[in-house]
């Protein structure tokens, strides 16, 4: 406390004190002091339900239903209709030529395909947002959508919610969010943890979300 706000302080009590002493006989202190109780205990009974409901609302999970549907994209959308809800995708990804890079990916811009190759001749659609980026992956006859992914540069809620899940939450969070029935792996630095009867694949860094899937059941185990 600052010698300012002491004084201040010390000054108002000292004033009430003196207003008591001078109107003690005339006016209805002691009744005034009742009210003045009942509203001290209902803002304290308030603020209680108030902390009480936050908490509860924090710490115990809403259910969550299967996810089908993800930053617009709906998973079994024909190519056509991506398109149509988020435009001529202006990234596609490619693998990169050779057996030790075959979990790798090219990503090329669609204005510099190669001469006769389309977008639809391709798996996976990259659109870039601000900090993040949305991969839209098609099933092997490319022909619907088979996975709906969210990477975030930064982790500082870039990406859209899943189920109230968002990049940047921790690991706790999330478990506590989606619940335990989960199956997770690690590589290297980051963890995969997945709820198949969610449909919902979330990769994590130094125990922070960084990506984000909503999946095809059919798509789950690879």
């Amino acid at each position: 406390m600052s010698l300012g706000t002491g004084i201040f302080l010390s000054s108002l009590l000292l004033a009430i004190v003196a207003l008591y002493g001078l109107t003690k006989d005339r006016w209805g202190w002691r009744r005034f002091m009742k009210r003045f109780a009942f509203v001290v205990l209902g803002l304290v009974a308030l603020t209680a339900v108030s902390i009480g409901g936050y908490y509860v609302w924090e710490n115990i999970p809403t259910p969550v239903t299967r996810q089908t549907e993800y930053a617009g994209v709906r998973l079994g959308m024909s190519p056509d209709e991506v398109m149509y809800v988020k435009g001529y995708p202006p990234t596609v990804l490619t693998s990169k030529p050779g057996d030790e890079w075959k979990d790798f990916f090219l990503v090329v811009e669609t204005s510099k395909l190669e001469k006769g190759k389309k977008v639809t001749d391709y798996r996976n659609w990259g659109f870039k947002t601000y900090e993040s980026e949305l991969t839209v992956a098609f099933d092997e006859a490319r022909t619907k959508v088979a996975v709906i992914r969210c990477f975030s540069n930064d982790k500082r809620s870039r990406c859209p919610a899943i189920a109230g899940v968002q990049d940047g939450d921790s690991e706790q969070t999330v478990i506590r969010k989606l619940g335990p029935k989960h199956e997770q792996r690690i590589e290297g630095v980051t963890k995969s943890i997945v709820w198949p009867d969610l449909g919902i694949r979330l990769h994590l860094t130094t125990e922070e979300v960084f990506m984000l899937d909503v999946v095809a059941a059919d798509q789950l185990r690879r």
